[in-house]
């Protein structure tokens, strides 16, 4: 079977060619250059033994090396609301802030100040002169009304005598008023309840209701669309079983809807019962209270002197109210006019919208700027991604969310695959793969390599293969290192098809049980000791 290639592993393989062809196959050394054997199980290492590590056989993976270039998708424009002249520039770039944090400071044209400062203090000046005329209102009506309150009680003292008998008989008509404004709010709560529970249940039917509509309708559809007889059988049968449940379920809920409505038609009629009773003993009260004022000379000359006590207390009331009204009108408005002030004055403090690193910053004290100037950018070091162009094949067998190997430092880091465009650039016949990097500090347009995995389910890999970082490519063959007791051993191999990072072997003295030397195939001499980390 025909296997997929890869240019980047055979564009390597050509320059390893390249820069070895002018030299000869690397001879071994002499004797007495070679260090003294010594295996993983001696109790003293050899000080010249190199660590090398070996390729498993059954474990083989491929991958490709490529170069990226570190983007950002969130870099944040920081620019000022308002104009005015920067009194204080707070950052430098490079700089981390904070979500909040000030950056800079506007105040006014030459070191005048600023029109949002003037405004807020002469806000703040009216708040606080509305304040004191406030709290001056409320005292002054409250004194009034305490005044008016005074002369009421006097007057209820006077006529307190001749009302004791009268009270008992007003107990009972509060006590009565009670009632019936009990039995009113039970009799209204009884019946919004009752009208919300027949709603519900009346919901639920017909949703049950649409729903067998809906099933009816799947099932004409399937019936429609089913291949054979057997097929429409047993979609009539699950149908069938199914509208039955939906139409015992509805039969059910109608059932209670009844019972429901029945209930509620009962206790709504008794409370209006119970209601015509209280109202008619409540009329028979106020029959008796009527009679019993007209009897002890109640009934409108002896309560003058309260009822006159009592609109004058009404009349300071209407007039405190409305003068209170009006300070806590004049002080809502100094409040709300003070907010307004103190939000444009915090137009002059520019903050940080997010957290990041500061970047771009061109702002200096002096400088006028207005909302058309962008002052600094700010990066987000959680959001770098490593972008990286992929041709289309080897794209094909990459997977979102394996781990590539970004080399950062003198290490590779495991990093996930973010995202793998679904088509290739128009000019560079490349697909855009988004590697995230590890939330530490980069730049942007920064150079990085990284090593993306390839599916191993979907390349076509059969015969022998072994990682093409291991062949070392000389003028007239080609060889490997392996490990045979203790010390490195060069073999010769026949290459043939590149996979990826691996490399077919066709020929040459290398058994697919040999340990091959990896990681340090390129150091490692002929008979020199080795150590396998």
């Amino acid at each position: 079977m025909t296997l997929k290639k890869t240019i980047f592993p055979l564009l390597a393989l050509i320059m390893t060619f390249f820069v070895a062809g002018c030299g000869t196959t690397p001879e071994a050394p002499a004797e007495d250059e070679q260090t003294t054997e010594v295996t993983q199980e001696a109790s003293t290492v050899d000080e010249d033994a190199l660590s090398v590590t070996v390729f498993e056989p059954g474990k083989t993976s491929s991958s490709i090396e490529l170069l990226g270039q570190v983007t950002n998708e969130a870099n944040i424009s920081v620019a000022p609301i308002t104009t005015g002249q920067l009194t204080s520039v707070n950052v430098q770039d490079g700089e981390d802030v904070k979500a909040g944090e000030i950056l800079f400071v506007l105040g006014g044209n030459n070191g005048s100040k600023h029109p949002f400062i003037t405004q807020y203090e002469s806000a703040l000046a009216n708040y606080n002169a509305a304040v004191t005329g406030y709290n001056t209102s409320v005292k002054s009506s409250q004194v009034q009304v305490d005044s008016a309150a005074l002369q009421l009680q006097s007057a209820e003292h006077q006529a307190e005598a001749a009302i004791i008998d009268y009270q008992s008989l007003g107990e009972s008509v509060e006590t009565s008023k009670d009632g019936l404004a009990l039995l009113r709010t039970n009799l209204s709560e009884t019946q919004m309840k009752n009208e919300r529970d027949l709603a519900n249940l009346q919901e639920s039917i017909d949703d049950l209701k649409d729903d067998l509509k809906e099933l009816t309708l799947d099932f004409d559809e399937l019936i429609d669309n089913a291949p054979d007889e057997m097929t429409e059988a047993a979609l009539e049968d699950e149908f069938e079983t199914a509208s039955d449940a939906l139409e015992a379920q509805i039969e059910q809920l109608e059932d209670q809807y009844d019972a429901l409505e029945s209930g509620a038609l009962l206790s709504e009629n008794q409370l209006i019962a119970q209601l015509n009773q209280a109202e008619s003993q409540n009329h028979s009260l106020y029959t008796t209270i009527d009679s019993t004022a007209a009897r002890l000379g109640l009934d409108g000359n002896t309560t003058d002197q309260v009822k006159l006590a009592q609109q004058g207390l009404e009349a300071a009331k209407v007039q405190s109210s409305a003068a209170v009204t009006q300070a806590k009108t004049q002080l809502d408005l100094a409040e709300l006019n003070l907010e307004m002030a103190a939000d444009q004055q915090k137009m002059l403090l520019v903050k940080a919208p997010v957290d990041g690193k500061i970047d771009s910053l061109s702002a200096a004290v002096g400088q006028a700027v207005s909302p058309q100037n962008v002052l600094a950018r700010i990066v987000n070091s959680n959001t770098f991604v490593l972008e990286v162009g992929v041709d289309i094949e080897n794209a094909e067998n990459l997977v979102v969310g394996d781990m590539a190997k970004v080399e950062i430092g003198d290490k590779f880091m495991d990093s996930p695959i973010l995202s793998i465009a679904p088509s290739a650039g128009a000019q560079s016949r490349l697909v855009n793969v988004r590697v995230r990097l590890p939330k530490i500090g980069f730049r942007e347009n920064q150079s990085l390599r990284v090593q993306l995995p390839l599916n191993t389910d979907s390349l076509e890999v059969h015969g022998f293969y072994i990682p093409l970082d291991s062949v070392i490519i000389g003028s007239q063959e080609q060889f490997v290192y392996i490990v045979e007791n203790g010390k490195a051993k060069q073999v010769t191999v026949e290459l043939g098809d590149i996979n990826g990072s691996l490399v077919q072997i066709v020929g040459g003295e290398l058994k697919e049980s040999d340990q091959l030397i990896v990681d340090g195939a390129k150091e490692v001499k002929e008979g020199q000791t080795v150590i396998i980390s």
